[in-house]
This record gives structure tokens, C-alpha cells and sequence, in this order.
């Protein structure tokens, strides 16, 4: 018997596509960016963090779908919640490049609500986040609950995961990638100038992307 018996996480399989690969051509062919290179570096950042969250979030699901359908292979389990591990924590970091950028005062402006939103976002991942980071810690200070996972762990009922106390459900981590992604678009695409874009990125963007997926 499996310890979940289906994966309730929501599928981001929509967004496979990475955000990064959109910044280099509207980069190269839409002159896009912004030359402080300060700014330039927060978003490259972001955007890194951005598709590596996205990534694992989808791996992990994957596996979470495999394990549930498995004559309970433990190790697909195992797998999948370190994949979510490395999600949370990447999502962590992207929310902390927006702040960082949001006050840089020669970068692209992200808008207050914008940024309030992902604020709160943060009020439920960082003590997840947190808690994974310094587990030893609580270990080691005898912090822990009778009962409280001691690593990353998904719920029976396969609607949050969980560690020391601390619950983040999937979709409260799905639309948080949603919206970080959301943002990470819009700054792929900015330009200082007013420039319109040159017909060459029109008829060769199809072209690039599926050259730089292969």
C-alpha cells in the first residue's frame, strides 16, 4: 500500500518552456535588457531561479504520479520530495532577487502590488524554507514535536507538504510559481528604449527557441 494513493499537486506542465531562453533572443534580436549590469545580473538571477523552481516542481510531480500508481516504490517518493526540496528553496531565492531588484533604483521597475504580492508569498515558504535549511539545528537544540517530520514530507492526504510543523499546500506553491514565472516574462522582454522590435526576431524566435531545446 502506498503512503498517498493519488498526487493532488497541481500540473505545471504548461509552463515547461524556459524563461531564459525567451531573455537571450529578446536579448539578441529585440534589444532587450537594460545596461546596468547590476540590474542585468537580478534578472538573469531571477530567471535562473525562476525556471529551476519550475523544473523541479514538475520533476517532483512527475514522480509523486509514478509512486502513487507503484506497489509503494519508496525510493520514488524519496526522490520526488527532494525534487520539491530544491523547488522551495530555488523559489525562495527568486523571491529574494525580485526584492533585491525591486531597490535597485536603475533596474526595471517591478510594480507595488506586484511585489506585495510576492511579499506574502513569502510569509508561507520562508518557514519551510527555513526549516529545511536548519534541521540539524533543531535536531541538535531537541526543538523538534513528538510526531513532526524531520525531513520534507508530502501529507496522506496529498494536498500540502510538510516539515517540523510547518505546511505549505500545493497549490498555495503552485501559484506562487505561477506568478513568479509571470514576472520573470515581463523582464525578459523589457527595454529602456522605444525601439520596435526588428522583423528578423519575428521570423527566427520559433527557429532559436526550438534550436536551443535541442
Amino acid at each position: 500500500m502506498t503512503y498517498i494513493d493519488e498526487c493532488r499537486a497541481p500540473d505545471l506542465s504548461d509552463l515547461g518552456t524556459p524563461v531564459l531562453a525567451d531573455y537571450v533572443l529578446n536579448r539578441v534580436f529585440a534589444g532587450a535588457g537594460t545596461p546596468d549590469r547590476k540590474a542585468d545580473s537580478f534578472i538573469i538571477l531571477f530567471t535562473l531561479a525562476v525556471d529551476k523552481a519550475v523544473r523541479e516542481y514538475n520533476a517532483g510531480r512527475a514522480l509523486l504520479v509514478e509512486y502513487a500508481a507503484s506497489s509503494n516504490r519508496w525510493t520514488l517518493l524519496i526522490e520526488s520530495l527532494g525534487r520539491f526540496e530544491t523547488c522551495i528553496n530555488s523559489a525562495k531565492r527568486a523571491l529574494r532577487d525580485v526584492a533585491r531588484l525591486s531597490s535597485h533604483p536603475d533596474g526595471p521597475e517591478v510594480e507595488r502590488s506586484v511585489r506585495r504580492l510576492l511579499e506574502s508569498y513569502g510569509t508561507f515558504i520562508t518557514p519551510l524554507r527555513d526549516a529545511i535549511e536548519h534541521m540539524d539545528a533543531k535536531v541538535q537544540a531537541d526543538r523538534l514535536g513528538d510526531g513532526e517530520a524531520h525531513s520534507l514530507m508530502v501529507s496522506h492526504d496529498s494536498l500540502y507538504l510538510e516539515i517540523a510543523g510547518n505546511h505549505l499546500a500545493f497549490d498555495q506553491l503552485a501559484l506562487l510559481l505561477r506568478r513568479l514565472r509571470e514576472v520573470a516574462v515581463e523582464l525578459a522582454a523589457y527595454r529602456e528604449s522605444d525601439v520596435g522590435c526588428p522583423l528578423l526576431w519575428y521570423q527566427q524566435k520559433d527557429q532559436c527557441l526550438r534550436l536551443m531545446a535541442s
